[in-house]
């Protein structure tokens, strides 16, 4: 055999040699790959049962919590427990002119039976928020399908139209009665926290107006003798309703009626006092005015008044308070005397001389003037005479009632 021929014979046998080896190669990879790719599946298979059984405990826990919320499986028991305790929940809260009606339900194979009920009634934002409240509060089984909302023209009430929906499951654990106790889907927060976000927002009309305070910023009272006056506002948002309070400070004693806003204190001692009223709106959201009043209490007067000098004709009791005005922010008085026809126009610090009444304009308010004289301090409302005026430390009411003899302007 020549070299040559030995030499095409070893490469030959090294390719041999070489493709033997890859075919074993290949068949060991071939069985590992296999084997892997087994068990990957298997895995995969063993991940998706156990997805499979998650889903499936945690349905089973759901329906377990399901079946404590709902309602009893007794049809009509349940229509007739829960009608009954929705609407002890609406007039709870307030609404009017409640209807509600259980509609046909419908049952879904034998998993549940859905029970409807529809509300119609009246109600302010603030009641809808309340009863909202309470509804989410419950345990029952239920939900809101549908809210319709719109606003009563001239009212703050809102027309309410309300879709329910509760669910009765064959295996529930009420069996006589509704759920009891109280859910947490509201996670435990209170009612205020509710009603401060919702009634924040006015979303049925134009943005709220805050009062104005419109009586006199300054009052006179006397030692132990019962003062009373009336604090007035106005508020341009003509459905609003505003309510009166003393901020922090006031003198003890005093108080204030929240609905008509009448002061009352008795001053038990000389000085001068401050008062801080508040008048608060029902707007959304409320706004407030207030305003520091200054009380002047001296010794009373009423003790050591004689009285104004009687004569036989006294030219007072005919001269009338017919007219409180301003004129650049100045208030005047106008003063009819009847038995001449006399108009006197006077500002506060003018001096005021007619028949027995001798004295300075002290004050002039909304509806009366305020009349300083040697013999006291006193108050005539508009349309009263001088002499039918009433003394400040002692007067009930801003308007004295009628005494002597007076007529009208």
């Amino acid at each position: 055999m020549t070299t040559r021929e030995k030499r095409l014979g070893a490469a030959v046998g090294g390719m041999l040699g070489l493709i033997a080896l890859w075919l074993i190669v290949t068949t060991i990879y071939g069985a590992f790959s296999s084997r892997y790719t087994d068990i990957a599946r298997i895995e995969e298979e063993v991940a998706g049962k156990d997805q499979h059984l998650q889903r499936g405990q945690q349905a089973e826990r759901r329906l377990a919590q399901y079946a404590i919320r709902a309602l009893p499986n007794d049809r009509e028991l349940a229509r007739s427990l829960y009608q009954s305790w929705l609407l002890q929940s609406v007039e709870r809260a307030g609404f009017a002119d409640v209807n509600l009606i259980a509609t046909p339900g419908r049952a879904e194979k034998d998993v549940y039976f859905l029970h409807v009920f529809n509300i119609t009634g009246r109600a302010t934002l603030e009641e809808l928020t309340k009863w909202l409240y309470d509804f989410h509060s419950a345990p029952h089984l239920h939900r809101l399908k549908r809210v319709t909302l719109r606003p009563v023209e001239g009212s703050k009430e809102l027309e309410i139209q309300i879709a329910v929906e509760a669910l009765a499951l064959p295996k529930s654990a009420n069996d006589l009665q509704l759920a009891q106790g109280t859910s947490d889907r509201l996670q435990g927060k209170p009612v205020e926290d509710y009603l401060k976000d919702i009634l924040g927002r006015n979303m049925f009309g134009p943005a709220n107006h805050a009062p104005r305070i419109t009586s006199s910023s300054s009052q006179r009272g006397s030692v132990g003798r019962s003062l009373k006056f009336s604090v007035k506002a106005e508020d341009s948002d003509k459905l609003d309703a505003v309510r009166f309070s003393l901020a922090e400070g006031a003198p003890e004693g005093a108080k204030i009626d929240a609905k008509s806003g009448e002061f009352s204190w008795t001053p038990k001692e000389t000085g001068d006092f401050a008062v801080t009223a508040i008048a608060a709106d029902d707007g959304l959201p409320s706004k407030s005015a207030q305003q520091k009043i200054t009380i002047k209490v001296g010794d009373s007067p009423m003790e050591t008044i004689a009285g104004p000098k009687k004569l036989d004709f006294d030219e007072a009791k005919h001269t009338f308070v017919t007219g409180v005005l301003r004129r650049n922010d100045e208030p005047f008085v106008w003063l009819t005397v009847r038995t001449t026809g006399e108009v006197k126009k006077l500002k506060t610090g003018d001096k005021l001389a007619i028949g027995s009444i001798d004295g300075v304009v002290a004050e002039i308010g909304e509806e009366e003037v305020v009349i300083e004289t040697a013999e006291g301090v006193f108050a005539v409302s508009l349309g009263h005479h001088l002499l039918d005026g009433e003394p400040v430390g002692g007067r009930t009411s801003r308007v004295p009632p009628r005494r002597g003899d007076r007529s009208g302007p």
